[in-house]
């Protein structure tokens, strides 16, 4: 005897393929808006502190060009214009998760938006200090200046990729939580829901990113977006161990968020087209 067709399975999985390919686009989309946002408030940043030290720079989209020699570089100097943006981006983390939970009710794009700038500053911090002891740059310098040994670094790498592995962890909710269907986050489909959430939009931001970036990007750069995977492989591995998870109940259809697309093709833009040339910080009373 032929078992009948499930026709209302097949427009179930339909449905769900449909989902999760606007929810790929979608956090990808908000993926690269979070980076662009958070990068250039790190090197405004950088370059404003830098300036009250009376130091000159240049921001490019790929780096920030301090106009001075390497025997003008003093501790102090170094001390604030390497650390101060990332000690304020992990400040400013907090902002972004307190506001994502303002959010966490409302089943909207902006929420992911501020968790993914969330995770952007943490990573500001942390990965950003495990690239620069691999590269030699940024943050590093900080530690680089104390003097701190060697090995000393290392073990503080290690924190740092431990302190993400920790976030990455207890993001796994906040990931879960973005699904605008239950049958996304049953036990068959999780793990689909969390590569179009999470993972894949890692990934194909990332490479968007450097691609935008090409021919100039850093090798510190490219490990800074590669630290990413220290709250990514995290969310991966323990999403089933979330079993009760609530959902903010959607109304309407979800398909791709044309608001935000618009809104980071032209963040995209605008930072390429703003930064290509250099934007200047210079105090021209004292040059």
């Amino acid at each position: 005897m032929v078992a009948p067709h499930d026709y209302r399975r097949e427009s179930v999985t339909q449905s769900n393929r449909s989902r999760l390919f606007n929810t790929f686009i979608n956090s990808t989309v908000l993926y690269v808006l979070a980076y662009i946002i958070v990068i250039t408030i790190h090197q405004v940043i950088t370059s404003l502190v830098a300036l009250s030290l009376d130091i000159n720079s240049i921001i490019y989209y790929n780096k920030v060009d301090f106009r001075i020699s390497a025997d003008e570089w003093s501790r102090e100097r170094v001390y604030y214009t390497f650390g101060a943006a990332p000690i304020i981006c992990l400040g400013l983390a907090v902002i972004f998760y307190r506001i994502y939970r303002l959010l966490k009710k409302k089943l909207s794009n902006a929420k992911l938006l501020f968790f993914w700038m969330y995770l952007h500053a943490c990573n500001m911090f942390f990965g950003a200090y495990v690239s620069g002891v691999i590269t030699s740059s940024g943050f590093h310098w900080v530690t680089n200046y104390i003097p701190v040994n060697k090995k000393v670094e290392y073990v503080i790498s290690f924190f740092c990729v431990l302190t993400m592995f920790i976030i990455g962890y207890f993001s796994t909710k906040g990931f879960i939580q973005m699904s605008p269907a239950k049958t996304l986050i049953e036990r068959f489909s999780r793990r689909n829901f969390i590569l179009a959430v999470c993972v894949a939009p890692w990934i194909v931001g990332s490479a968007l990113i450097i691609v935008f970036k090409i021919p100039n990007i850093l090798p510190s750069e490219m490990l800074f977006l590669l630290m990413m995977f220290t709250v990514v492989v995290p969310v991966l591995l323990v999403q089933r161990n979330f079993m009760e998870v609530n959902l903010v109940r959607r109304t309407k259809n979800y398909g791709p968020d044309l608001i935000f697309i618009t809104a980071g093709i032209i963040a995209v833009l605008l930072y390429r087209s703003l930064f290509e040339f250099g934007l200047e910080f210079a105090n021209h009373a004292t040059t």
